[in-house]
């Protein structure tokens, strides 16, 4: 679809930028294209950024004080990749454009995963995995899939990753009902892997309780990685048992990841009873071969939505019991 927009003279890399600006968040900071293009030279980002405005294609959105925004916006642009009635071409509110731009921030993070753009990508790879896991399946769980207009993609093994960017503020009813609509998909076989993304880390180990309370093993129907599980136990106890020789940054890093997913009491117990009966202690296990990954992003732009940020800070320190 590139070359669709060079037409209009954008050169491949500023195509392609657009492609993911437009397609997946409607927004963007020249920073976002320097970071897609891996330059840090403005120069090229504001050439880009002046051609888009001059064709008319992207908008600059005052009133953010010294921050450049730019909304991208053109039907005809739209057009020309074939989603002419992309719902990203209309205004939003400040807290959905914050949340738009922590988007493309977790979409340029990833440079080699294969993302699926258009509506009719998405529409094909969902239905036809839900198919194969229930022929059956009502078809507005698949339009319940696609409404929340979450990224999706292919890794570069080729396998399905669904994506959660998190706004970071408040509960977690929406990545509660991303979850719900997924859990079918979820446990098939070969299921996708799931990455839940949000500013900073702290609220990473409440979105792996949650993760298995709707999917894992926290539920009757759910279930868990038992491969996984394994690996994690033996890591663990090679770990605690100080022998670091077996780790390299890989091994820890991945430690790490499972020591955040695989956390609470259930797990804890089960840890207990593999160390005295092997592996014969997970058989009661319920699988899945969903797998559930976090990432932490960069910014969470709070200079577009001040307020919220306000009033959670002011409701953390009311039930912190501090004067």
């Amino acid at each position: 679809m590139t070359g669709e927009l060079c037409r209009f003279g954008y050169t491949p890399r500023e195509a392609g930028f657009l492609l993911l600006a437009g397609l997946q968040s409607g927004y963007f900071l020249r920073r976002q294209f320097n970071t897609h293009i891996q330059r840090e030279c403005g120069a090229l980002g504001q050439r880009f950024i002046d051609r888009a405005l001059r064709l008319g294609h992207i908008r600059a959105l005052p009133g953010f004080a010294n921050q450049h925004l730019y909304h991208v916006c053109a039907r005809a642009l739209y057009q020309q990749i074939g989603e002419a009635d992309n719902r990203n071409r209309r205004l939003h509110a400040p807290e959905t454009v914050r949340q738009r731009l922590m988007l493309l921030d977790y979409v340029l993070a990833r440079p080699g995963e294969d993302w699926l753009l258009t509506t009719e990508a998405r529409r094909e790879t969902i239905s036809r995995l839900f198919l194969k896991s229930s022929p059956d399946l009502d078809t507005r769980l698949i339009d319940q899939v696609l409404a929340d207009h979450q990224p999706i993609s292919r890794d570069v093994t080729g396998a399905l990753r669904l994506s959660f960017v998190d706004e970071g503020v408040g509960g977690f009813s929406k990545w509660e009902r991303f979850l719900r609509h997924r859990r079918t998909l979820l446990r098939t076989d070969g299921a996708a892997t799931v990455t839940y993304a949000t500013f900073g880390t702290t609220r990473f180990r409440a979105a792996a309780t949650v993760f298995r309370k709707m999917v894992g093993e926290d539920t009757g129907g759910g279930g868990v990685d038992r491969e996984r599980l394994k690996r994690y136990f033996s890591a663990r106890r090679l770990f605690e048992e100080r022998r670091f020789e077996s780790f390299d940054k890989t091994r820890l890093d991945r430690l790490r990841e499972d020591q955040r997913a695989f956390v609470g009491e259930v797990f804890e117990d089960l840890y207990r009873r593999w160390r005295d009966d092997g592996d014969a202690a997970l058989a009661g296990c319920v699988t899945t071969t969903a797998r559930f990954e976090t990432q932490s992003l960069a910014s969470a732009y709070t200079w577009l939505s001040p307020v919220r940020f306000q009033e959670r800070n002011i409701h953390h320190v009311t039930n912190s019991g501090t004067d």
